[in-house]
């Protein structure tokens, strides 16, 4: 686009065989794009878009449609989030002349195999922690996670879970910020923990917006984006909130911009 974003300046298009896509991830400094389609058993695609022709590396067969799929900072993992479904999944490798099979592993193990995971998010540190936010009203932490597919990993074979119990109701939206974990789901209220270096939460505040059900959150440096089923987009700054500001006041947060769209509901925004 250009810097009004009223004209698109260049444009790529990826030819697939898709009839449509339940998720997709981008990351921009990798030139790394992942595209799950629509169907109830789907299949992962990984592609490289840093050539004129996009290049098909890899690929993995889903058992089931999913919710959310994301890289990680450094693009050496993915994870792809649904119901009953909780995988890490293979992106960095050498690449070859042909598209591979792509490694997964689940960690949706113990009480959480039948868990519906709606949304995840990586913490912004070296050695990333890994939030993956279930429907029911559980935050399943996963510290330290690195790339298990690497020989060398430590991970290998194990991993940790943590789950927190939320007690918000059914929720559906999840994002991390320098240790500031928010979530939402159906009543539309925004909550927020804060994750401290002894590994306890704490609660960092609430906004509460409209009585909708939560679609997704977005942060950029200096605003919080929360886009809502009916439409309602809201933009607040950062530095108005209690979670970022000692001296705000929860209750009487006033968003910066207020945009309705009145072509019908929003399923996802894509910021990068």
């Amino acid at each position: 686009f250009n810097n009004s974003f009223t004209k698109i300046i260049s444009k790529r298009i990826i030819p697939t065989k898709e009839n449509g896509f339940s998720c997709l991830a981008f990351n921009s400094k990798m030139n790394r794009l992942i595209s799950i389609g629509a169907d109830e058993q789907p299949f992962l695609i990984l592609w490289d878009l840093s050539h004129d022709h996009p290049i098909k590396l890899g690929y993995y067969r889903l058992t089931s449609r999913p919710n959310e799929v994301i890289f990680n900072s450094n693009c050496s993992l993915a994870v792809v989030a649904g119901k009953a479904l909780l995988k890490l999944v293979q992106t960095n490798f050498p690449i070859e002349s042909s598209p591979i099979q792509l490694k997964a592993t689940n960690i949706n193990f113990k009480a959480y195999k039948n868990s519906s995971f709606v949304d995840l998010a990586f913490s912004q540190s070296p050695v990333p922690n890994l939030y993956a936010l279930t429907y029911e009203g559980t935050l399943c932490l996963y510290p330290k996670i690195s790339d298990p597919f690497a020989k060398t990993s430590p991970q290998a074979t194990s991993f940790i879970l943590t789950p927190i119990k939320l007690d918000r109701g059914k929720l559906t939206a999840l994002a991390e910020d320098h240790n500031i974990i928010f979530f939402g789901g159906e009543k539309g209220i925004i909550w927020a923990l804060r994750y401290n270096e002894n590994g306890k939460f704490s609660v960092a505040g609430k906004i509460a917006a409209v009585q909708k059900r939560l679609v997704t959150f977005r942060l950029s440096q200096d605003y919080l984006v929360a886009v809502y089923e009916d439409g309602h987009t809201f933009l607040w700054k950062k530095s108005d909130l209690p979670m970022y500001s000692p001296n705000a006041q929860s209750k009487s947060v006033r968003p910066e911009m207020n945009i309705f769209y009145h072509c019908g509901p929003i399923c996802k925004i894509i910021s990068k």
